[in-house]
């Protein structure tokens, strides 16, 4: 989900046991929830269905990053994408970004220091994990490359904090410098994180939360560089 202009914004996804009879069902509909209301809407349909996409916020446009979509007959039931797709909640109206250098489906899109950042991934689902990344500003014509992650990564979650992007998977917990250009390779680590946890950074710590078979939060206090129990989720999530 993503924050943009008083809104928070959901787009694609996937839901097994959809329907009578059930399907698997991957939607193309761009929800908006209004904070006064509490209400969601279908504000926009994407040009196809999508799901494991990024989605962040920059320039005041809400922007859909990767991820995949099915399209029979081209080698399987999934493709990964390079696509970019940009929604204008004033007008309405969509646009294409430039094309990822690289297809993700799982990335990790946030948006820190007035760029996009489209981090890790998998060149598609099931296959090998990427360690590529790559930024775009308002304007660019095309992506830039970065400074890779010590290790590749996909399906988890990542929030911004004081210049830092913050990422976390099973595969661990990763801090990326957009100041200095680098990735923080002494992290203290969490222990264990279960598959697609979330993430937030919330009044001056990133909270790790959930994740498959998980409903503990753990917080991160950057200027102590240590972490603290938070209070379990309700259930796991």
């Amino acid at each position: 989900a993503t924050p943009c202009q008083g809104r928070l914004y959901v787009a694609g996804g996937w839901a097994g046991q959809w329907g009578l009879p059930v399907r698997d069902h991957v939607p193309d509909a761009l929800l908006a929830l209004d904070p006064q209301t509490e209400c969601w809407e279908t504000v926009s349909r994407m040009y196809m269905p999508r799901r494991y996409n990024g989605i962040a916020t920059l320039d005041s446009r809400v922007w859909i990053v990767g991820g995949e979509t099915r399209f029979a007959g081209r080698g399987g039931p999934h493709q990964a994408l390079d696509l970019v797709d940009i929604y204008d909640p004033v007008s309405g109206t969509w646009s294409t970004g430039p094309s990822l250098d690289h297809v993700r489906t799982d990335p990790f899109v946030v948006a820190c220091d007035g760029r996009l950042w489209a981090i890790g991934g998998a060149r598609h689902n099931g296959g090998p994990k990427l360690d590529t990344v790559e930024s775009i500003g308002p304007g660019d014509s095309a992506w830039r490359q970065e400074a890779p992650l010590p290790q590749p990564t996909r399906q988890g979650h990542g929030c911004v904090l004081d210049h830092v992007i913050y990422c976390f998977s099973i595969d661990g917990a990763f801090a990326y410098d957009t100041r200095t250009g680098r990735w923080d390779e002494h992290l203290p680590q969490p222990g264990p994180i279960g598959q697609g946890p979330l993430a937030a950074a919330w009044q001056g710590e990133v909270w790790l939360i959930g994740g498959y078979q998980d409903r503990s939060i753990r917080c991160f206090d950057p200027a102590t560089r240590t972490w603290r129990a938070g209070p379990h989720l309700p259930t796991e999530q």
